[in-house]
């Protein structure tokens, strides 16, 4: 398990680079390094011996070095028998720094090498071929101290896991591990000038104030050199024209500018426009309503994304230059008519809830069936409930005759009106007499004069199948036959819902 776990730590060391450049980007180096190995393998005791080595050293980021090795030593222990081993390896080690400092730099390291030996047991016999070869998984950490601006002292322990058991004179099941511990000295002879690459010299950054080991110091989306070289923004300050937008996202997303806070000059910033209202950045009436993004907002209320914010059918531009309606209102006048509906289909007032001034509604007319540009189509009859008779009070026919007269009119429109008001409803129209003469004659023209009615109803637009007309004569009185004011009474026309 132990050994797993080296190992991964190991490859992640070698495999995982860090990002970000600092001073050290792509510097080389080259060292030498000294020290001794304890032998950790199979049963005998540890022994210290010699170990050295030259090596040179990439490094890809500031923290992140690969260092390719020569190394020399010997390999000791005793216990039952004693053995002796030269070893030779060769090696590859990344190393990564803990901190980014330069004066003091520990770090962790993890590799891999080849190995061979020449193993000797205790009466310096050499065991086995000339040349035993291994594999070897080294992993540890150290410590790197600046000397001078070229040069740093190393101090490094390493554990090096090898796979095989061939280092020592004894096969005992156990692969022979060791340690090692060195001081190196290490001269630095290559550096970049733009160590971050961003196309700013160290000195130039050092002396505008952003960080030479990062390409983009306040984290924008620019590299400090665009913004200095070519967008003029300003490198430490992510954003330039404090919009609510990063100078990188302004150019890469947007397009817009990041030294002016209000591209479009539409009296929104760039940030609000994208962040909050959804609106164009770069185009002042985003919604093409007539009303620059701005003023919709701030003045108005409305939203600068809908060209019609109540969805009335009207654009909010035209609500409030030609028609003076409110366009965060539907209905301005509250008639049960948008505005759209009024101005478009039905040519009423959208600032007057009665435009015929009928009394009635346009919205109630307009529901109904009635005309609300026309006043006199306002009042119909009260409906009851289906079977109950409501007198027409005015219709008046010539004696003996089942013609309309003149003075009739009215309380037919009346009627037309209803009709066309509940253009669902089917009615029967009664005729009544009074008891004066046959009875016989009298039927027959109640039935004429109810047939009259109907006639007038249809000729004003309402379906023949929607009325019947009856006459039941002197049925029905509603009044004594006795007295003249009764007989006026029950000579009359009844209007009655259908069942």
């Amino acid at each position: 398990m132990k050994k797993r776990l080296l190992l991964a730590v190991s490859l992640l060391v070698l495999l995982v680079p860090m990002a970000q450049a600092q001073d050290r980007d792509g510097a080389h180096s080259i060292g030498i390094r000294g020290g001794a190995t304890s032998y950790e393998g199979d049963d005998f005791g540890a022994r210290t011996r010699p170990f050295g080595g030259l090596f040179g050293e990439f490094y890809q980021t500031n923290r992140l070095s690969y260092e390719l090795a020569a190394n020399v030593g010997e390999l000791a222990g005793k216990g039952s028998s004693t053995f002796t081993s030269n070893v030779t390896s060769f090696s590859i080690v990344s190393r990564l720094a803990l901190l980014g400092g330069e004066t003091f730099r520990p770090y962790i390291a993890g590799g891999g090498e080849a190995i061979f030996a020449n193993p000797r047991d205790s009466f310096d016999n050499l065991v086995g071929k000339s040349s035993q070869t291994s594999l070897g998984i080294p992993v540890g950490g150290g410590l790197s101290l600046k000397l001078s601006e070229r040069t740093n002292l190393d101090f490094r322990g390493l554990y090096h896991i090898v796979l095989s058991d061939k280092l020592d004179a004894v096969s005992a099941g156990s692969d022979d591990n060791y340690v090692t511990g060195t001081v190196g000295l290490t001269w630095v002879f290559k550096q970049n000038k733009d160590i971050d690459n961003d196309g700013l010299f160290t000195k130039d950054e050092k002396t505008r104030g952003t960080n030479p080991e990062v390409a983009d110091t306040d984290g924008d989306g620019l590299s400090d050199g665009d913004e200095v070289l070519v967008h003029n923004t300003d490198p430490l300050a992510a954003d330039s024209d404090n919009d609510g937008l990063a100078d990188g996202i302004e150019l890469s997303t947007h397009g817009t500018d990041p030294n002016k806070a209000d591209t479009d000059a539409d009296a929104l910033s760039d940030g609000a426009e994208v962040s909050k209202h959804g609106t164009n950045p770069l185009v002042a009436d985003s919604d093409e309503d007539g009303l620059d993004d701005g003023s919709e907002v701030n003045t108005h209320s409305t939203n600068p994304a809908n060209p019609d914010t109540d969805a009335d059918g009207l654009t909010d531009a035209d609500e409030l230059r030609q028609y003076n309606t409110k366009p965060t209102v539907a209905d301005s006048d509250a008639d049960g008519l948008s505005d759209g509906q009024e101005i478009n289909q039905h040519k009423t007032d959208p600032l007057v809830a009665d435009s015929d001034g009928g009394s009635v509604a346009d919205g109630d007319e307009v529901a109904r069936g009635t005309n609300p540009m026309m006043s006199g189509d306002d009042v119909i009859l009260e409906i009851k409930e289906a079977g109950a008779p409501i007198v027409l009070d005015g219709v008046v026919f010539g004696s003996g005759s089942s013609k309309l007269s003149d003075q009739s009119k009215d309380i037919l429109v009346k009627a037309l009106n209803t009709m066309k008001a509940y253009p669902e409803m089917n009615v029967e129209i009664h005729g009544f007499t009074d008891n004066t003469g046959r009875r016989q004659s009298n039927v027959r023209l109640s039935e004429a004069r109810a047939a009259s009615v109907k006639a007038y109803l249809v000729s004003q637009g309402v379906a023949a199948g929607r009325v019947t007309a009856r006459g039941f004569g002197p049925e029905k009185p509603i009044a004594p036959n006795s007295s003249k004011e009764g007989r006026q009474q029950n000579r009359r026309i009844e209007f009655m819902v259908a069942k």
